[in-house]
């Protein structure tokens, strides 16, 4: 008998997961090829699809190659002191992003040309040297206080465009910050360097303090324009940036860019095998004796109805790796604490689907709290309703939280009142709380291929010419909806 007293599945977010063995579990998918051969830049996916560990793992990856890592770690980035420091759009004419976008090339500058200088050593030549002696004696902080950097930076352009100056002179200093023109001396200089060693620059957690403000959506536009500039200095200096795909879509002028660099973006989604794969290669990890063991050998190990099991867990989940790994765990940890037998039965998975279903209902209106601020309130308008719902019927629900008809927060109200009926069905959809199809879909035509056919993940579903639809079963233990 396999011996799972060290059975665990690790933890379900990269940053704490790499302690646990990340390097060992981590599931190479497309995503991360894609990204770490340098063909994309931009990764976008929902919290919990697993961008942080693409990070984690590229960079750990390069830093054993010899490369130069700089890491902006989420304590860097503070929405709230921007807006409250810097004047706003209105109160002069300025547009934030063109100056965010400067600020941001101007600290990666710094950033690059400071590791690349310590790397050097003493044994540098006379341009090197200048370039230590720029930074000593402009910038000695910008390792440890690289925000300061760029705030000053951007008060500089601040300063410029709202102040009392002439017009021309205006114009002449603008040029001057807006083309970096105090770094300009050092850009061939970064190329050359690069060539004798690569540098890689991540940019996550980008949503750490999101406040949907207006600097925080030009602090985040001004990236991607500075990410794109900066690529391509160096084929050898990489820009990479995470950022939540709601929280991309939340700002309207990255559309544009988006469609202007459509081939540096990364979507990053999960399909039922590398789901399946991943927990297989956690429990390999943790469980010695499975090493060299096959995926079926491993859920079979610690599952005693593997393909029920999973089938019981992917059905609750939107295909985000954190989903598979937060509900084994709490599975695990509740056979223990019962003194229940491993492997698990699929009776341990039903008796946590309440707490798990809580869990995910609190995590999904939090992930979209700016977009549809008290969301929680209309998941719960449909607290013991039925499972399925035909479309008029639906519509009908919708159309009495539109008129006021069904309470919601007063942040809802923002955004319910008023809304067209199927407006609001299109948001259910959107964070995954409605899927396609009632009653008539049979058990077996549920799971076959990689998605389960009529949820969003799910591309051969048209929504508008859906006729029936159910509440996501991630939802429905949470909502007591009557099955």
């Amino acid at each position: 008998m396999v011996d799972l007293s060290r059975l665990q599945f690790g933890a379900p977010a990269a940053e704490r997961d790499v302690l646990y063995g990340l390097d060992d579990y981590f599931v190479e998918s497309d995503a991360f090829h894609l990204v770490n051969s340098g063909q994309r830049a931009i990764v976008l996916g929902n919290r919990g699809a697993g961008k942080s560990a693409i990070f984690k793992i590229v960079a750990r990856q390069r830093k054993k190659a010899g490369d130069i890592v700089i890491e902006l770690a989420p304590e860097n980035y503070s929405y709230e002191m921007l807006s409250s420091t810097m004047a706003a759009e209105r109160e002069g004419a300025w547009v934030k992003s063109g100056a965010y976008a400067a600020s941001w090339k101007f600290l990666l500058l710094l950033m690059v040309l400071r590791a690349l200088s310590k790397k050097a050593g003493r044994a540098r030549n006379r341009d090197e040297k200048r370039m230590h002696a720029y930074l000593r004696d402009n910038y000695p902080d910008v390792a440890r206080n690289p925000f300061d950097a760029f705030i000053s930076y951007l008060k500089r352009l601040e300063g410029v465009k709202i102040g009392k100056y002439e017009a021309a002179v205006k114009t002449r200093e603008l040029q001057k910050l807006y083309k970096l023109e105090e770094l300009d001396p050092y850009i061939p200089l970064i190329d050359q360097l690069c060539q004798r060693i690569a540098v890689t620059i991540l940019i996550d957690e980008l949503d750490q303090g999101w406040d949907a403000s207006e600097d925080a959506k030009a602090f985040v536009t001004g990236l991607f324009q500075a990410c794109t500039s900066l690529n391509s200095v160096s084929p050898r200096l990489n820009v990479l940036i995470s950022l939540r795909h709601e929280l991309f879509n939340n700002i309207p002028e990255l559309y544009d860019y988006e469609q202007k660099y459509r081939d540096q973006f990364e979507l990053v989604t999960w399909r039922a095998q590398g789901l399946y794969e991943l927990l297989a290669m956690r429990i390999r990890h943790f469980v010695p004796e499975l090493k060299g063991a096959s995926n079926d050998e491993c859920w079979k190990a610690v599952f005693a109805e593997p393909k029920r099991a999973f089938r019981f867990m992917i059905e609750r989940s939107s295909y985000r790796p954190r989903e598979l790994i937060t509900f084994a765990t709490l599975a695990l940890e509740y056979t223990r604490k019962n003194r229940r037998p491993l492997p698990m039965s699929e009776r341990a998975l039903y008796d946590v689907e309440l707490d798990y279903s809580a869990d995910r209902a609190k995590d999904v209106t939090s992930e979209y709290r700016f977009q549809y601020p008290g969301l929680m309130s209309v998941f719960e308008s449909f607290r013991q309703k039925p499972a399925q719902w035909d479309r008029k019927t639906l519509e009908y629900h919708c159309a009495e939280l539109s008129l006021g008809d069904r309470n919601v927060d007063p942040d809802a109200r923002l955004w319910v009142l008023s809304a067209e009926p199927s407006s609001l069905i299109d948001i259910l959809w959107e964070t995954s709380f409605l899927q396609a199809g009632g009653r008539k879909r049979s058990s077996a035509s549920r799971h076959s291929g990689d998605w389960l056919p009529g949820t969003r993940e799910d591309l051969n579903v048209s929504l508008h010419s859906v006729d029936e639809f159910s509440i996501h079963p991630m939802f429905r233990s949470f909502l007591q909806v009557k099955s």
